[in-house]
């Protein structure tokens, strides 16, 4: 969307936003956000605990409360 837009920012969500004329009195925001959220397994012990990672969005405080389905093959 550079070619586009005067200025962009990006927060700490992965929300982007880009400003059409941003010093203006009217001002156009495009604003586009889309989570990637996963966590992949980093480390299986030899009783059986997964270790795991976060990829993306997910908010991490409430990971604890969640259920995780783990198919085997």
């Amino acid at each position: 969307m550079k070619p586009y837009i005067n200025d962009y920012m990006v927060d700490v969500y992965g929300t982007a936003v880009g400003i059409i004329n941003p010093k203006g009195a009217y001002k156009v925001v495009i604003e586009a956000h889309a989570d990637e959220i996963s966590w992949f397994v980093n480390y299986i012990t030899e009783e059986g605990y997964i270790y795991v990672r976060r990829n993306g969005g997910s908010d991490h405080q409430i990971a604890p409360s969640m259920r995780v389905n783990l198919p085997h093959r």
